[in-house]
């Protein structure tokens, strides 16, 4: 939804005393704020039509506690910016609001709904071999950990898109979905809670993977956890992930078209099949792909 407010200066005897006095001219601000209603998980955009620096959008929750932050990032056009926020899977409140810091004038905070949202659940029992790839903690597999979040964290300054994604596989078989409450079960019967942060494809060996939207390829290796992983980023701070793969035909520094096959599925990794584990990460929040797929992230 496209909104405009229309700005005008203030003057007080009070700033006779300072030592100058800035008279702001009449102005509009346009901005939009899409999509108004979400569930938890997905992702909401503000927009604005004035290029303003180092500005930030916050979500609050209804006590007004801070959930994310993160800075906007201009657009192609050069005349606005955008902040994307993703939805943590965990929230509860039926309203959120967001809040541009520092402030424009004339722009308060934006308010949204949210509407409630359930998720499935899975027992998950692992073999000898996944049990050790989990549960077993190795410098290699910390590095690589940190290697991950440190690029899912991280923010270039690239709009690569600006259409909807689509889903990286013609099939539509899926074994898990996004949000899920899992526990997995070790051989040795301990027990140990997860929530899957993705889509699980369940396709045979070998079928073809392809790029959701066009980007940029960041990172294309061997994972201990996730086996041979593609992640591409979209915009500042979007990437999308791809593991488990058999085979990968990107490498890190491509950029690719939507649609640009990046791989073949596999069961490389922590797998208990072959299958396709596609991932979406928003400033480091994880959020549920089929969001992206609905509509365009940035209108």
């Amino acid at each position: 939804m496209l909104y405009k407010i229309r700005v005008h200066s203030c003057h007080s005897w009070f700033f006779l005393f300072a030592w100058f006095a800035v008279n702001l001219p009449a102005q509009d601000i346009n901005f939009s704020l899409t999509p108004n209603t979400v569930r938890p998980g997905e992702p909401i955009t503000l927009v604005i039509d004035k290029p303003y620096p180092e500005y930030r959008a916050k979500l609050l929750d209804v006590s007004g506690r801070t959930v994310a932050s993160v800075p906007f990032f201009a657009l192609k056009d050069g005349k606005r910016i955008a902040a994307c926020i993703a939805i943590p899977a965990s929230w509860k409140d039926a309203r959120g609001r967001i809040r541009v810091e520092p402030a424009i004038p004339g722009l308060g905070d934006l308010g949204f709904s949210v509407q409630p949202r359930t998720f499935e659940s899975e027992v998950i029992p692992l073999d000898e071999e996944n049990t050790a790839i989990r549960s077993e903690e190795t410098a290699e597999k910390t590095a690589q950990s940190k290697t991950l979040n440190d690029l899912l964290n991280s923010r270039g300054n690239t709009v690569y898109t600006y259409e909807a994604f689509k889903a990286p596989l013609t099939s539509t078989r899926r074994t898990s979905q996004y949000g899920e409450q899992r526990v997995f079960v070790y051989t040795d019967g301990r027990k140990a809670p997860a929530v899957h942060a993705g889509v699980d494809y369940g396709v045979p060996k070998g079928t073809g993977v392809f790029a959701s939207a066009a980007g940029r390829v960041r990172m294309a290796v061997f994972r201990i956890n996730t086996g041979n992983s593609v992640v591409i980023e979209h915009l500042p701070g979007l990437y999308s992930c791809y593991y488990h793969l058999d085979s990968m035909d990107v490498q890190e520094g491509d950029e690719v078209k939507q649609g640009q096959r990046i791989g073949l599925s596999g069961a490389t990794g922590l797998a208990t099949g072959p299958h396709l584990h596609w991932e979406i990460r928003l400033n480091g929040e994880n959020a549920d792909p089929d969001a992206f797929t609905k509509q365009p992230l940035l209108p």
